[in-house]
């Protein structure tokens, strides 16, 4: 834990990580916290949690195929833990903290169960970044504890994980499609961001940058969370709420991307034009999605 809860924190953010993740790499996570948390400052809790065993291993996603690991009853336990550690936290630092909850990858289906109406975790703000899925019995913002939760969501163009996702989507354990071969994510309305560049550093220089997604499937999908990534900055604008402000995701027919060039040509470009006016940044304040009710 960075930060220590008192009644005036004005913030705070807890961090689930996903495959591969185990105590022995906690300094790498705490890392991670630390990156898509930003300087830190006065008023600001993070914490990378690890209170239950994730999948060690690609295999151990699917529920079944390695008998050592019990997919779902961990992430049923790890849901519960999560939910009643998120609550400890807020009794801590009172109703005035803005609460965001993220995961990574498999973290993602902790996450989601835990703030299923089953066990009751209710943020501010939930983020998937590159998701196994929305978490099981999670299909649209009703399932939610609090509904009017604000979702995000931000993955790699081509992330490895998305053809993934669906597949995994049968079995139910990370989440299931509410239509089958349908993204299970679809359903829950999240607001997607643009994960960008690589390193956004080079557009201070005039150079177009290398996007995230050039990287390749696999380095791409954790890659996302490197620290000088959009992605990150808008994470860390949803830690903050109010009129910090994210970008969000280019689509092939947004009409603000230039013509005549390929899909990431044309993003690489928008985000050099807008680099200095942000016109395509949006404050979190004016996203589409209501202040929770809590």
């Amino acid at each position: 834990m960075d930060g220590t809860p008192t009644a005036e924190t004005e913030r705070t953010l807890i961090h689930v990580p996903g495959t591969g993740a185990d105590p022995s790499g906690l300094g790498q996570q705490v890392e991670r916290v630390e990156a898509l948390g930003g300087a830190a400052e006065p008023g600001t809790v993070r914490v990378s949690w690890q209170g239950a065993q994730l999948p060690q291993q690609l295999v151990d996603n699917i529920d079944g195929l390695d008998p050592s690991f019990a997919l779902e009853e961990e992430i049923e336990r790890g849901a519960r833990n999560l939910a009643a550690f998120h609550h400890a936290l807020e009794l801590e630092v009172g109703e005035q903290a803005r609460s965001t909850v993220s995961a990574h990858s498999a973290g993602t289906a902790y996450m989601g169960r835990a703030a299923h109406q089953d066990h009751g975790l209710t943020a501010d703000a939930l983020v998937y970044i590159a998701p196994s899925g929305p978490g099981k019995g999670v299909s649209s913002p009703e399932d939610l504890a609090d509904p009017s939760t604000e979702v995000f969501m931000v993955e790699a163009r081509d992330d490895a994980v998305d053809p993934v996702r669906e597949l995994l989507g049968w079995q139910g354990a990370h989440g299931r499609a509410a239509v089958p071969w349908q993204d299970p994510m679809e359903g829950l309305e999240a607001i997607e961001l643009e994960p960008g560049a690589a390193d956004r550093t080079v557009l201070d220089g005039g150079d177009a940058p290398r996007l995230v997604s050039a990287e390749g499937p696999f380095a791409a999908h954790s890659g996302v969370l490197d620290e000088d990534t959009h992605a990150v900055e808008s994470i860390r604008a949803i830690i903050s709420g109010g009129d910090e402000q994210v970008l969000p995701l280019y689509d092939a027919a947004d009409p603000r991307l230039p013509e005549g060039l390929d899909d990431e040509a044309a993003v690489r470009r928008r985000l050099l034009e807008d680099h200095e006016e942000r016109e395509d940044w949006v404050a979190v304040e004016d996203l589409p999605h209501p202040a929770p009710s809590r």
